[in-house]
């Protein structure tokens, strides 16, 4: 969306959201792209992927991306470029913000969840897996179409300690979620509560120099 071509307009908002700082974007994509999405007929392969079922993570599998559509890929290919680091810099006043070494097979970029699937507070990977670098940024992008509120899968922003939800964020179509990362910025997502439709996710992370 070109709306979005500047974030910087946005810094302020970013930086004084509570818990942490965070921003929320809708229509973040090209209304006509967003719709040519086929997320519904994407047919995972459980063995080019992984599956987490524990008492923290439940009814996810995260591909890595050696099988998504085009769209998906220049999707994620658009949110790893330089004009979009630039954006996000802009944004966070993070400097030297980039994004991962690793390409889009070594780190899973596309994720879904499905009915009574959850996932507890948490803090991500502390490091870019090839420099050892912090990260400090993700991007969460909400793919399903016709997700509705009463089914949950919020995303949750909670407390310094990971014990408190100090927000939660609805999962809406083409909704993004720029948030910052820290060992202290705990977030996860509530339990879904439909069995028809899954819930699709791109998520990209950032780091810094």
């Amino acid at each position: 969306n070109k709306k979005y071509k500047d974030l910087g307009k946005y810094s302020n908002e970013f930086m004084l959201a509570k818990p942490y700082p965070h921003l929320v974007l809708d229509n973040f994509l090209n209304e006509n792209f967003f719709l040519s999405l086929d997320i519904e007929n994407f047919n995972k392969d459980p063995k080019r992927g992984k599956t987490f079922n524990t008492n923290i993570e439940k009814n996810k599998w995260i591909s890595k991306n050696n099988e998504l559509s085009n769209n998906l890929k220049q999707i994620i290919d658009t949110l790893n470029s330089s004009e979009f680091v630039d954006n996000l810099q802009n944004l966070s006043k993070i400097k030297e913000l980039f994004s991962t070494t690793e390409g889009n097979t070594a780190l899973a970029n596309y994720h879904e969840m499905y009915e009574s699937g959850f996932l507890g507070t948490h803090v991500d990977h502390s490091s870019e897996p090839n420099t050892g670098l912090p990260h400090v940024l993700n991007i969460i992008l909400y793919l399903s179409k016709n997700w509705k509120n009463e089914w949950g899968g919020e995303t949750i922003l909670a407390n310094p300690k990971g014990t408190k939800i100090g927000k939660k964020i609805n999962f809406i179509p083409n909704r993004a979620v720029i948030f910052l990362h820290s060992p202290f910025t705990f977030h996860g997502v509530t339990e879904i509560k439909n069995n028809t439709i899954k819930r699709s996710t791109i998520y990209v992370d950032y780091y810094s120099k």
